[in-house]
């Protein structure tokens, strides 16, 4: 459910392909927000379609049929940093028979996250801060994770290290794979010049002050 993009050429261009599931048509309609995620990872959506030409935007997709979406960049192609969009497939409502008594129609939502960066970008970790934290009952620590380089940081795509000392006084030592960052964080998208908080759990009191965290 992710897309790279270049800002220009053939790597401007995407093709997502849509299958439906279901024994009934399904009718979509597709659009395009620009993204913006805060610190602690709220997402605010914000109509981008001049950025994008989208084909087919609206389709019917057969019983158990599949659809390709055709999706390119056309925005500014001079970009100084890589920015965030959702190229989002709607289903649309369809009307209800009459009578019957009350009905409820439910219509699903898929969300691509697209990553448009210009050519030679690199995100550059940085980690800001760390302090002792508790989440649902759950010890570790709060990450503030800043990007200080021009390209996506995709935080639960890399490898972490975490040292340091329990409150104890006694040395730990965790390593993250990419597989489990994901499940802890998801993405992780830390956009240029921005940061992120970000809770890992390590089920132990730790002396915060002494906690190093390594990024691949």
């Amino acid at each position: 459910m992710a897309v790279d993009l270049d800002t220009f050429g053939r790597g401007s261009v995407a093709r997502i392909q849509f299958t439906n599931t279901a024994d009934r048509e399904f009718p979509v309609e597709v659009r395009v927000y620009l993204g913006e995620i805060s610190e602690d990872g709220e997402l605010e959506l914000t109509p981008a379609e001049d950025d994008f030409l989208i084909f087919p935007p609206q389709t019917v997709i057969d019983p158990l049929g599949e659809q390709v979406i055709r999706v390119q960049y056309v925005g500014e192609p001079a970009l100084e940093q890589a920015k965030v969009y959702y190229v989002s497939l709607s289903e649309l409502p369809v009307p209800l028979e009459a009578g019957g008594g009350p009905k409820v129609q439910v219509t699903v939502r898929f969300n691509v996250f697209v990553n448009v960066q210009p050519e030679g970008a690199e995100a550059l970790p940085r980690v800001d801060t760390i302090e002792s934290a508790e989440v649902e009952e759950e010890k570790g620590i709060r990450v503030r994770l800043a990007n200080d380089g021009n390209g996506m940081l995709l935080a639960g795509q890399r490898a972490w290290r975490i040292t340091g000392n329990t409150t104890s006084g006694e040395a730990f030592e965790r390593e993250f794979t990419t597989a489990q960052m994901g499940v802890i964080v998801g993405a992780g998208v830390v956009a240029p010049s921005k940061a992120r908080n970000f809770f890992i759990p390590l089920s132990i009191d730790v002396d915060a002050a002494s906690v190093a965290v390594d990024i691949e």
